[in-house]
């Protein structure tokens, strides 16, 4: 309410701090708060019906209506008067309007100006103090000549380091995705090896279990086979051990008749000592008898030797 004048809130005046609900703040330094709440139009104007009534001949009698519509999460204003209502300035006339957090309602009566804030900290919507913002935005329009150079060169400088600083912030980022894509390509490759691996040692593994398999196997058919070869074996060397063994026997029988007939034919090579006789110790050894000559044979030479032993002879030489 500018010119001097008062204005009238409504009844019931308060505000509610909710998520669900907003406010709408009145009079020159905006302490004056009016809840909006959800779902629900709030008529401002000058009738008496009106929950924020304008006491004011210039005012229609249902200027505008505002509504929090808690789905959509917006302030909706609705203009039903003659003059329109203004909006940042902006008059909006027979029109539905979305408002913002920090939008400033202007409604022109006689001789009085009434103003109206949008407060949309309650439901998450806005973050600054809207009376702060306008008082920033008033001490702007009071700037002029150096002070508004100065403060443009300011807002420069500030924008020249954030766009550094977003520069920099994005090679930082594309640094770091790169960093994320480089390792994330590695370790699908160790993924793929691992597995490659895995399948590598299982197929190792199935051909070690069937190659011991088969080296059992083929054990077991060596070793029968071994059995079978030296069962043979043994069938066909214990005819020619029978044989050997009674051919040594043969082979003893013929060595002792040799010497029987050696015994015969040289008896004198076969003599023993005469030591019968006790107390003498002398041996007396057989005088050698003398040879015969060649052309005259002697007696044992020439006599045949006996029926007997002959026969044996050719007994033991017919069986070789």
């Amino acid at each position: 309410n500018r010119g001097g004048q008062q204005g009238h809130v409504g009844r019931g005046v308060g505000v509610i701090r909710s998520r669900s609900s907003t406010r709408a703040v009145g009079c020159p330094r905006f302490d004056k708060e009016y809840p909006l709440n959800p779902n629900r139009w709030v008529k401002i104007g000058r009738s008496k019906k009106a929950q924020l009534m304008l006491n004011n001949a210039s005012v229609s009698r249902t200027h505008c209506s505002l509504r929090w519509d808690k789905h959509r999460r917006v302030v909706e204003l609705k203009d039903t008067s003659m003059a329109g209502t203004q909006v940042n300035g902006e008059t909006v006339k027979s029109e539905r309007t979305a408002l913002a957090h920090a939008d400033r309602l202007r409604i022109e009566g006689r001789r009085v100006r009434f103003e109206f804030l949008l407060d949309l900290r309650p439901v998450g919507l806005g973050f600054n103090d809207p009376r702060e913002e306008q008082k920033g935005l008033q001490s702007l329009k009071k700037l002029r000549g150096p002070a508004l150079i100065q403060w443009r060169d300011n807002l420069r400088n500030q924008l020249a380091n954030l766009t550094a600083e977003v520069q920099k912030r994005e090679k930082e980022a594309f640094e770091k995705e790169r960093e994320f894509h480089d390792i994330a390509m590695r370790r699908g490759l160790r993924l793929k090896e691992d597995k490659q691996r895995q399948e590598d040692l299982e197929k190792y593994t199935a051909g070690k279990k069937a190659l011991e398999e088969k080296l059992e196997e083929s054990r077991k058919q060596w070793l029968d086979k071994m059995s079978a070869d030296s069962e043979k074996n043994e069938g066909e060397v214990k005819p020619i051990m029978d044989a050997v063994a009674e051919r040594q026997v043969k082979l003893e029988k013929l060595q002792l008749k040799k010497d029987e007939l050696e015994r015969t034919i040289h008896p004198e090579r076969y003599a023993v000592a005469d030591v019968s006789r006790v107390g003498n110790y002398s041996i007396e050894l057989p005088t050698p008898q003398k040879t015969p000559s060649a052309g005259v044979p002697s007696r044992a030479n020439s006599e045949p030797p006996a029926l007997d032993d002959v026969d044996a002879e050719e007994d033991a030489f017919a069986n070789l």
